[in-house]
């Protein structure tokens, strides 16, 4: 009790707070009409209830107090110690006697106290019950002996349960470090796995890139020769247009000395003009794309492997393992390295009717392969 008032005593006054009781923003308390007196003392010129800008020092920490626009009536009522000053009150006024009576009595001798312990029972009982009671075969000690024992008892126990609860405490503790540890690795191998899907990723929109670059090659290739061949064919029509435009006109001529004056150079002109045999053709299957065909067969059953590594628990054969697998590394990775080093593989994959290019050679010339040109026709008498 003597602690509790110390506590409760105002640092101004050096009495016990009267109410109200506020408290400062440090949370230390002051009696109101103390912190008003405080407040008067810092500002002579100045009442209680003044502007924002008013403050004064708490007298326990020296922490600034400012006040609002209601001074001292403006800080905060701390009802939590009132009532504990209350109740203080009301315990300090309670008689002496009356604190005595609440010494346990005896539940069949109702003005005896109980003053003795019944070792056989295991209960605490009072010396007429001992004499004359229930108690009267029974082995007793002295109350306080028995007090003193179980009190060492219980002490030990406690700190027993201390013993245990904190070493509870400390493998709780070290699981949540562990739950931290387990996160942060998760997370680390999750990047570590999207890193080398990414790579593989990148490899193989390169190698696709490269792949088409082929395909557009020869794509473009063919058709400027193509595009040649039309547009010599079309000039080709379009001077045999105009040689049978002429050869019309001259079978309307009526005088026969002239008709027979043109008709010879005119018939070298339309027999030059039937023959073909300069002109190019494209060779049947020529406009056929079929041996670009990929073959990735390898590389998708090498990826349908791939998988974390296996764990081994003897340190020899993580060795041997890690040996092995630098020495004949992944499917998929030593079938990239060969593509990479022959720039076949995964290749364009060639239709069986169509004789295997080199990846390096250009596509052979659709000129190599044109038709023979057919004989010059002789015309008729």
């Amino acid at each position: 009790m003597d602690a509790l008032e110390k506590q409760l005593v105002c640092p101004i006054c050096l009495e016990m707070f009267s109410k109200p009781v506020v408290i400062l923003p440090c949370q230390h308390n002051l009696c109101r009409k103390c912190a008003s007196d405080v407040f008067q003392a810092s500002n002579p010129y100045l009442s209680a209830r003044s502007s924002p800008t008013d403050s004064f020092r708490c007298p326990s920490c020296r922490h600034e107090v400012v006040l609002d626009r209601h001074g001292v009536y403006g800080l905060q009522r701390n009802l939590l110690v009132e009532n504990i000053i209350d109740m203080y009150k009301q315990d300090s006024s309670r008689p002496e006697a009356e604190v005595k009576q609440q010494q346990p009595m005896c539940g069949d001798h109702e003005e005896e106290k109980i003053n003795i312990y019944c070792v056989s029972c295991s209960a605490p009982t009072c010396s007429l019950c001992k004499v004359f009671g229930a108690h009267k075969d029974c082995e007793v000690a002295p109350l306080e002996s028995v007090f003193q024992a179980q009190k060492a008892e219980l002490t030990d126990c406690v700190s027993l349960l201390v013993g245990n609860n904190e070493r509870v405490q400390a493998i709780i503790s070290q699981l949540e470090e562990t739950c931290r540890v387990v996160n942060e690795n998760g997370c680390r191998q999750k990047s570590k796995v999207c890193e080398a899907f990414d790579r593989l990723f990148a490899l193989l929109e390169d190698r696709k890139c490269d792949m088409i670059v082929q395909i557009n090659a020869e794509q473009e290739e063919k058709l400027d020769y193509i595009r040649g061949l039309s547009r010599r064919h079309g000039e080709h029509l379009e001077s045999s247009a105009k040689l049978l435009e002429s050869a019309i006109q001259t079978l309307d001529q009526p005088e026969m000395a002239l008709f027979l004056q043109v008709t010879k150079p005119l018939l070298q002109k339309l027999l030059q003009g039937a023959d073909t045999s300069h002109l190019e053709q494209v060779q049947h299957g020529y406009e056929k794309m079929d041996h670009f065909r990929a073959n990735v067969e390898g590389q998708r059953r090498a990826l349908m492997r791939v998988d974390f590594l296996r764990r081994v628990d003897d340190e020899d054969e993580e060795e041997a393992a890690d040996i092995k697998g630098t020495a004949a590394g992944s499917p998929f990775e030593e079938q990239w390295q060969e593509g990479a080093s022959t720039n076949q593989q995964p290749d364009l994959q060639r239709g069986p009717e169509d004789p295997p290019t080199p990846q390096s050679a250009p596509p052979p010339s659709p000129r190599s392969t044109a038709p023979q040109a057919p004989p010059t026709p002789v015309a008729s008498a």
